[in-house]
């Protein structure tokens, strides 16, 4: 488990309370900084970089229920695994719209990224995402993650931002709207769809992160 700990958390902003027992003072700052963004942002229209190869891909959901305009947005992420061990976000769809057309949308990007499945919170509207792919006649590869009853999605986020500062993280290219989340989102906020999406994406990649934050076991439909 330390080694576990170590992973995650080593020479981050997180160590001191990690790996020394210091609780870090009470902020209403944001878990993510841009300097960690910018920093490991893959420029890959740069002639002397190539795009990583991935060893997997996956499309991650964070579902909403509504395409109203005050309902949150669906948040869609498609990110890979490279060979080198690193995680890349590839592209970020996420969007405010009907549950029936973000399954498309999730469905189409599946299909293009040659993704190996599709990871979808499932304490909100789980059944609900089942249901939409058996009406619309979509069989693709899908697991369900379950958010850990105690646990705030400051606490579950914080060993992705770790990474993200290690540059364990990249972005391949500009994502503004996440990004602006990442950078803003705080306790006091409403619940974060993009980000919600990414922290469940690169949580597939790192098996290190359930054990650092007792996440819970997977269930696999």
């Amino acid at each position: 488990v330390l080694e576990d700990v170590k992973f995650i958390y080593g020479d981050t902003d997180f160590a001191a309370q990690e790996l020394e027992g210091q609780l870090l003072s009470e902020s209403s700052d944001a878990i993510w900084k841009k300097v960690w963004l910018d920093t490991n942002r893959a420029d890959i229209l740069n002639a002397t970089q190539h795009p990583p190869k991935f060893t997997k891909i996956i499309v991650s959901v964070d579902p909403s229920g509504s395409g109203k305009d005050t309902a949150c947005e669906c948040g869609i992420m498609v990110a890979g695994l490279g060979i080198d061990g690193k995680g890349y976000l590839i592209k970020d769809l996420s969007t405010r719209t009907s549950p029936e057309n973000w399954v498309k949308i999730v469905q189409k990007a599946f299909i293009e990224h040659k993704a190996n499945y599709v990871v979808y919170e499932a304490n909100y509207g789980g059944g609900l995402v089942e249901a939409i792919f058996r009406t619309l006649n979509i069989s693709i590869p899908k697991k369900a993650v379950h958010a850990t009853a105690g646990k705030d999605k400051s606490t579950r986020a914080q060993p992705i931002a770790a990474l993200c500062q290690k540059g364990q993280i990249r972005l391949l290219g500009k994502f503004p709207e996440l990004e602006m989340q990442l950078t803003t989102w705080t306790r006091k906020d409403k619940s974060p769809d993009r980000m919600d999406a990414f922290v469940w994406a690169f949580t597939e990649f790192f098996d290190a992160i359930p054990t650092v934050r007792g996440m819970g076991q997977l269930q696999i439909y």
